[in-house]
């Protein structure tokens, strides 16, 4: 897809998200907020308090699920070819470089998996943004048949929330998280593991689990529940670590 283009898409995408405010007043940021939460509160196992809300009032309202289907329609049709809308519209209505917030050209992130050997294991970025490298270093990766786990940390959740959105919409697996990479304070991280659901018809679906260092028991329990109904429902999970794995690895680290 040319450049032109992608940009008429992009701007496609920013009015219909635009429009789900439904004459509320709100601050475009906001609802570009509630554009990613409730997103992502169809894919999550687990949705927050927030996701639910969002969720009844699409069930709600149908002005405002009219529009999230508009926009949600808008990215899946920007977002081919492992492009990123949700940086492009980000930088242009939301940060205008704010806070050093212009994330890396996709041009430059396609040279850098270029020269970046492709790997069939992990490909780690821990200022993610909006996860545009990490789609790159997939994209290089799968064209030589390789599928990697990509590991995303930035410590806005705006930025996780982008990169989790990218990840799952391209059937990519692996984890973000939101947190100080260079503190290292995981007990306030939350994390965002992806688990992919194989259908017996050939396709994947893309789901996640999200938790920090406080609710991980009440986690694991809700998903060893859901991975026994899963499987016996004769489908096949490609599970990422549990939440009690990655607790029992940082407190490891820690020590």
């Amino acid at each position: 897809t040319d450049t032109l283009t992608l940009r008429a898409l992009d701007k496609k995408l920013a009015t219909a998200i635009d429009a789900m405010d439904c004459g509320r007043g709100k601050e475009f940021h906001d609802v570009f907020d509630e554009f990613l939460d409730l997103s992502l509160g169809l894919m999550a196992n687990n949705p927050n308090p927030h996701q639910v809300e969002l969720l009844t009032r699409m069930r709600d309202n149908v002005e405002y699920k009219d529009t999230f289907v508009e926009a949600i329609n808008a990215y899946g049709e920007a977002a081919v070819g492992y492009h990123d809308p949700l940086g492009d519209v980000f930088m242009e209505r939301i940060s205008h470089g704010h806070n050093g917030q212009f994330f890396t050209p996709e041009e430059m992130c396609r040279m850098t998996a270029q020269i970046t050997e492709a790997t069939n294991g992990y490909i780690n970025d821990p200022t993610c943004g909006s996860g545009r490298m990490l789609l790159a270093g997939l994209k290089l990766a799968r064209e030589k048949g390789m599928e990697p786990w990509l590991c995303g940390q930035d410590l806005s959740y705006t930025c996780a929330k982008m990169t989790l959105l990218n990840l799952m919409v391209n059937r990519a697996r692996g984890y973000v998280t939101c947190g100080n990479t260079l503190l290292y304070d995981c007990k306030n991280w939350t994390y965002y593991r992806i688990e992919r659901v194989f259908t017996l018809d050939g396709n994947i679906l893309s789901t996640y689990w999200q938790y920090s260092m406080t609710d991980v028991d009440a986690v694991d329990a809700k998903r060893t529940t859901w991975l026994v109904d899963v499987m016996q429902k004769g489908l096949w999970v490609e599970r990422s670590k549990a939440p009690s794995e990655v607790k029992e690895q940082q407190e490891t680290i820690n020590q």
